[in-house]
């Protein structure tokens, strides 16, 4: 065995070695290669999905999943033409699955595919299989996108289309926010909630609200979705509707609160209107402020229409408003603010309402404008540059102003007076404008009629009562100056002992003179008339019969009471006015002052609903005994009736004279000898404005006044100083 051994021991040990080195060498292929090799084994999944997401600048990046047993990947954006690939892109990452694309040629179908592979100690072992894709390079999106808005229910709706197959989520936010997720779309359109309860705010003015629409679409194993890009965008406007809905509050002194919704538009203008054809415009309400107005005092007892447009923004189809116009009419009533008064005396302005601080005194005659009553008395006036109070009780308001049209008003006295004795004139005064009536008659034909403020308070009763019934109260004279009354006095005493002249004043034929009562003349001039049949017993004397008939019956018939020769008569003015002594002068001439001359007192004609004058038994302003209320005909009862209930005391001489007794013992104002004028501030509630003697406002000039220098704009207002901070 030992020979064995050691004639075989060094092939044995040779042999041995190789089997060693074979051995090592297998477990060097095997672990050092084979092994790490088939352990680097690695795939991407062909049925994997690819993220295509469309960035915010339009790039487009890829997403894949991983690999298995791959630490690297290689993606290439391939295009194929005539089955020729063409690599026009490669990429390699080691970590992050993802890849922002270059600019993709357009309307061009690409493929991107993506391979892997794994690094071990032999080297790179590249996967087995790719995931690729085919897809065009263009982001889902949706198409026509459109909205509507149901006002009423505050719902919005947002229909568009889509590629079959697309499925898109919709997001929104305001202007400058990032955008909030909130549903997915299931078909073509989706209803959303706005308004305070709703998932949608309505955006503020001058911001947006923005709507966000992701479009994901699935072909294959391929999920490309859009952007989150705004489709929409919708401003305030666009969530309103386009019908006005106003609410009308009346306020003190024909001033109305209007408040309405909140429609399309970017502003609001208010608008009234006395006949519904020439709209003025009282102001403008933006869009995104308070949506109310309250008009300036509108004149007194009239109709008005008031328009409310929407304007700007999104007008209507064929339209120049963005809404429907609201239009509503008002019946106003009497109106303080801004009315024209005057004082009849010399008055202190205070410079509060508890007259503990007096600013100075403002004489008669001024024209002052009412900028508000408080509840003791006063009058808010503004004087010189501030606000001063005086007692209301010694100021006449301007009645147009205050009362409107529910009275009539022609006081003629300024432009051709009727003063008249029974048809015949007064030489020097009828026909005349009187002293102190200069200014009264205004050129737009409007009148002033100044009347103490309490007194015009029970006018105001009257004519209510008046329109009530189916009349209208015609203002003839109201204040006369005191000059006026003198001056008639005194020419009307100088013509009482002068015959009545051949003709009437208007032409006019006077058949009732036989009534004047002439007792020694009728009595001569029967017992000279033999008649020739017996005659009937005569009217009684100075009995009113309308019937009665001028000159001699014939003598077949048997004679009636024949009616005086005038023309041999002295028949004088005083006789004709006085009923041959009957009256007193001064039941027709005022002596010094008059109730006029202190504002307390009207001459007023009934008119009947379509302004025609009724008739009484005269003409307004006989100066004779004829107007005497014991004469009144019916229409003058009416008027008389209206009159004493609304606190009024009329006279006996005169059937249109009435006067505020009350308001002359309480009161007891002082007579006002020259006229009134409107020379002075007025407001209108749009501004401030001066006026003249005549009512001229200043316009497009520069005056000075109490002191102070104002600019006027050609409209005539006054033009304020810009201010500026400190």
């Amino acid at each position: 065995m030992r020979r064995i051994f050691r004639k075989y021991k060094l092939p044995i040990i040779l042999g041995a070695a190789g089997l060693v080195v074979a051995v090592t060498a297998l477990l060097i292929w095997l672990f050092g290669y084979h092994i790490p090799y088939a352990n680097a084994e690695n795939t991407m999944d062909p049925k994997g999905i690819l993220i295509i997401t469309e960035q915010e600048d339009g790039a487009l990046a890829v997403e894949w999943p991983a690999g298995k047993n791959a630490d690297r990947y290689v993606l290439e954006l391939i295009k194929v033409h005539q089955k020729e690939e063409t690599v026009l892109f490669r990429y390699e990452t080691e970590e992050e699955r993802r890849c922002v694309l270059p600019e993709l040629p357009e309307e061009e179908t690409v493929i991107v595919r993506v391979r892997c592979n794994k690094t071990y100690s032999g080297g790179i072992r590249w996967g087995t299989k790719a995931l690729q894709a085919r897809f065009f390079p263009a982001p889902p999106t949706v198409i026509d996108p459109k909205w509507t808005v149901d006002v009423q229910n505050e719902k919005l709706t947002i229909a568009f289309r889509l590629e079959e197959g697309d499925v898109c989520k919709l997001y929104t936010a305001r202007e400058g926010e990032s955008p909030t997720f909130l549903q997915e779309v299931e078909g073509n359109s989706v209803t959303l909630d706005f308004g305070e309860d709703g998932v949608i705010p309505v955006p503020e003015y001058g911001f947006e609200r923005l709507f966000f629409f992701e479009v994901s679409r699935t072909i294959n194993n391929t999920v490309f979705t859009s952007n989150v890009r705004p489709t929409l965008t919708l401003i305030r406007e666009d969530f309103l509707g386009t019908g006005l809905l106003v609410e009308c509050q009346e306020l003190a002194d024909n001033a109305y609160k209007l408040t309405w919704n909140e429609t399309k538009g970017d502003h609001y203008e208010i608008q009234y209107s006395e006949n519904g054809v020439v709209w003025n415009t009282l102001g403008t309400v933006a869009g995104n402020e308070e949506r109310e107005f309250i008009t300036p005092n509108l004149p007194a007892y009239s109709t008005f229409q008031l328009r409310l447009l929407a304007v700007g923004g999104q007008t209507l189809p064929g339209s120049e408003y963005a809404a429907e116009p609201a239009v509503l009419e008002v019946n106003t009533r009497q109106r303080v603010h801004y009315s024209t008064v005057w004082p009849v005396q010399n008055l202190e302005v205070f410079g509060n309402p508890e007259k503990t601080v007096k600013l100075g005194d403002v004489l008669s005659g001024t024209a002052l404008c009412v900028l508000e009553e408080t509840e003791n008395g006063l009058f808010a006036v503004r004087y010189q540059n501030d606000t001063g109070y005086v007692d209301s009780r010694y100021c006449m308001i301007n009645l147009p102003d205050y009362m409107g049209s529910l009275c009539s008003y022609d006081i003629t006295n300024s432009y051709r007076s009727i003063f008249l004795v029974h048809e015949y004139a007064v030489p020097e005064v009828s026909g005349m404008v009187l002293w102190g009536y200069e200014n009264v008659h205004q050129a737009s034909d409007t009148y002033l009629v100044p009347l103490l403020y309490p007194t015009a308070k029970k006018l105001l009763q009257a004519a209510e009562a008046a329109r009530e019934q189916g009349y209208i109260l015609e203002v003839r004279d109201a204040f006369r100056p005191n000059a006026a009354t003198v001056d008639i006095t005194a020419k009307g005493k100088k013509l009482l002992k002068e015959a009545v002249p051949q003709y009437t004043y208007n032409g006019k034929p006077v058949t009732d003179l036989d009534q004047l009562d002439f007792a020694d003349a009728r009595q001569e001039w029967a017992e000279a008339t033999v008649p020739t049949t017996e005659a009937t017993e005569p009217t009684a004397t100075g009995a009113t019969d309308p019937t009665a008939t001028t000159g001699a019956t014939e003598a077949t018939t048997a004679p009636t009471e024949p009616t005086l020769d005038l023309t041999e008569m002295d028949l004088t003015y005083e006789v004709l006015m006085t009923n041959n002594g009957k009256w007193k002068v001064s039941d027709f001439l005022d002596e010094g002052s008059s109730t006029h001359n202190q504002g307390l007192a009207l001459d007023i004609v009934l008119l009947d609903k379509d302004g025609k004058e009724l008739a009484a038994q005269t003409s307004i302003h006989d100066l004779s005994w004829y107007s005497s209320v014991a004469r009144n005909n019916q229409n003058a009862n009416i008027l008389r009736k209206l009159m004493t209930e609304a606190g009024f005391a009329g006279v006996d001489a005169k059937w249109w004279h009435f006067q505020d007794i009350e308001t002359r013992g309480t009161v007891k104002p002082q007579s006002l000898y020259w006229g009134v004028n409107l020379k002075g501030w007025t407001y209108d509630g749009m501004g401030w404005r001066y006026r003249d003697e005549t009512g001229s406002f200043y316009r497009a000039i520069s005056r000075n006044i109490d002191g102070t220098a104002y600019e006027f704009d050609s409209n005539g207002y006054v033009i304020e100083p810009e201010k500026t901070e400190q």
